[in-house]
């Protein structure tokens, strides 16, 4: 929303695009916002297509505002928000708001959609570098949180305070379980709050699994779909295998490597549903100079949503500590993984080429390059994170558990609860 704010306060804007995997509430966001911040607004969902028609004929901004006022039965000024809902179903809809770009800069202009990312990496009519554009992503832990009624723990992780984090450490690893089994989807956080029922968060994931299903069927070209859900059913076993998290073409049932599976990941990538964590061959900065994207992981979107996928019994998870090792560890992997992209990090990883050595996360803090272990279970100790510092002369790395914070001087010990304020940890750290 501030960012939505910030938008509209600009003298020469550009159409803003907000992005975002389907039901991560990208509707609702607009909506609320042109409620309370414009005296009017005009949503226009296209995925009725008799709204084509304002776009199909003319590239001319005002006469397709025209159109548009003439068929919402509402004049449009400058206390307007038009929103341009599902606009991925018409490219010349999306093709139009480099016109208003150029044209009317002065008209406030939203458009959301679950596939624009597959436009754009499809080429079809994307005004590129004549819009701004935001992502909608599943809640976070500390969004969770809020919702559930604990600001206090919240507020304690947003400005990592471990006077507070620390002493509950027994309350957040409860809470934790409940959130890697609910995930950050909005409908399936209402309904665990309204609920508590775990079972009925389930019914509502897999009928989104199956909204994406079937987002595969109508979407993307006709011969890539087989391998695209070939490459998705995949993910829980590719996060579970002992050989690390690395995602390997032979565990597929058809052969053929990058040259038949690449094109069905990155469109899942695109479209959202999937995560890519490309290998770096050292840790120079920028960090993305050195990926190689031949080598990578894939995540999914939401922690939630890959237990559903895997089948996981929410009571069978729910004792002790078995959520955080279940999967040899992926699902807390995965945690991690979701906090640090939901903080804005675009993370990587790095594996020895001869040996097992492999830091789980690598990402950038402040312009310094920040190596992170993620640990699931009792074992804390660090092979590979110290060997790691040795061969490369890293001065700060993290390791990320369910122990208490912690500084080792070469090392500092951020509680799993508190990753996705990595940031301000290391900040204070700092200072």
């Amino acid at each position: 929303m501030k960012t939505l704010i910030e938008w509209k306060s600009l003298n020469r804007r550009k159409p803003m695009i907000v992005y975002g995997l389907r039901q991560t509430g990208k509707t609702w966001l607009v909506e609320d916002f042109g409620k309370n911040h414009f005296k009017k607004m005009i949503t226009v969902n296209l995925e009725d297509r008799r709204f084509h028609n304002a776009f199909g004929n003319t590239t001319d901004p005002d006469k397709i505002l025209s159109v548009l006022s003439i068929m919402s039965d509402e004049s449009i000024d400058d206390s307007t928000l038009i929103f341009l809902d599902e606009i991925q179903e018409c490219p010349e809809a999306l093709a139009s708001l480099k016109y208003f770009y150029e044209k009317r800069p002065d008209v406030f202009i939203i458009a959301a959609g679950s596939l624009l990312g597959t436009s754009a990496a499809q080429g079809r009519k994307f005004p590129v570098g004549k819009v701004d554009g935001m992502t909608l992503r599943p809640m976070n832990f500390r969004e969770f949180l809020t919702a559930l009624g604990k600001e206090d723990i919240a507020n304690a992780i947003r400005d990592y305070d471990t006077d507070i984090i620390d002493p509950l450490s027994s309350d957040t690893t409860d809470l934790l379980k409940e959130y890697m089994l609910v995930g950050g989807m909005p409908e399936a956080v209402l309904t665990y709050v309204e609920t508590k029922d775990v079972f009925k968060v389930r019914k509502v994931q897999e009928r989104l699994l199956d909204q994406y299903q079937s987002d595969m069927s109508n979407h993307p070209p006709k011969n890539i779909v087989p391998n695209m859900r070939a490459v998705w059913d995949s993910i829980p076993n590719q996060l579970s295998k002992d050989s690390g998290r690395k995602f390997t073409y032979s565990l597929m049932q058809k052969k053929g490597g990058a040259a038949i599976y690449m094109t069905p990941i990155l469109w899942l990538c695109d479209y959202g549903l999937l995560t890519m964590v490309p290998k770096i061959s050292k840790p120079g900065n920028p960090l993305a100079a050195y990926s190689d994207r031949r080598s990578f992981k894939l995540f999914a979107a939401d922690v939630g949503l890959i237990c559903a996928k895997s089948g996981l019994d929410p009571k069978a998870v729910v004792d002790g500590d078995r959520m955080f090792t279940e999967f040899k560890g992926a699902l807390t992997e995965q945690f991690v993984l979701q906090e640090l992209v939901a903080s804005n990090h675009a993370p990587y990883y790095w594996s020895a080429d001869n040996s097992d050595g492999e830091i789980d996360l690598i990402t950038e803090s402040n312009g310094k390059t920040i190596p992170i272990e993620v640990k699931a279970g009792e074992n804390l100790k660090a092979k590979s994170l110290s060997a790691f510092r040795d061969r490369y002369d890293m001065r700060t790395s993290v390791r990320t558990s369910l122990s208490g914070s912690r500084d080792e001087g070469w090392m500092i010990n951020i509680p799993l609860c508190a990753i996705g304020s990595l940031d301000k940890a290391l900040a204070d750290r700092k200072n």
